[in-house]
């Protein structure tokens, strides 16, 4: 029932939606151009200084902060009990939503697309779709795609939507479904 509002300045508010009024604010080191996301345990923020936050959702105090290597100017993606977090130098990395703990890591994806039984689906360069297991992000197979502007994040299962040339989407799902 609250608002979330991230600002350059750093700054992120929580607000009731219905009169406006301030829950929380908290402040994290640099500025904040990714969306943040938000899931049953908390509130995730990728920040300029090189940090991803997770906030507590009703008090706003820091829950955890994980440093990478690169500012982050993309927020977060959350799936299961996963976040996914890009960097230039690293790619995807996964963390345990509870701990921040680092589970695994994709060098070559640049982009969570999607969750499903079937393991995660990430968009690598050369218009490629790469399928990991969840949990080890062991890699399970390569799709090649037809040439893709955006892939469009869908945390809820595992159908793949891709923005093409010429202002076609493209819906893709697994075999057997």
């Amino acid at each position: 029932n609250n608002l979330l509002i991230a600002s350059q300045s750093g700054a992120v508010f929580s607000c009731q939606a219905a009169n406006k009024v301030l829950a929380w604010d908290y402040k994290v080191a640099g500025p904040i151009f990714g969306d943040p996301v938000v899931d049953a345990s908390g509130v995730y923020v990728a920040s300029m200084d090189r940090s991803l936050y997770k906030l507590h959702a009703h008090s706003g105090a820091l829950l955890w902060r994980t440093r990478f290597p690169d500012p982050l100017r993309r927020g977060p993606a959350v799936a299961g009990q996963t976040v996914f977090q890009y960097t230039p130098s690293q790619g995807i990395t996964a963390l345990d939503s509870m701990t921040g703990a680092e589970k695994w890591r994709h060098s070559e994806a640049s982009q969570f697309i999607a969750h499903g039984a079937s393991g995660d689906f990430l968009f690598a360069p050369s218009d490629r779709l790469l399928v990991v297991d969840h949990d080890s992000g062991t890699l399970q197979s390569t799709i090649s795609i037809p040439p893709t502007r955006k892939a469009v994040m869908n945390s809820v299962n595992d159908s793949i939507y891709l923005l093409g040339e010429g202002g076609r989407v493209l819906c893709l799902r697994r075999d057997k479904v």
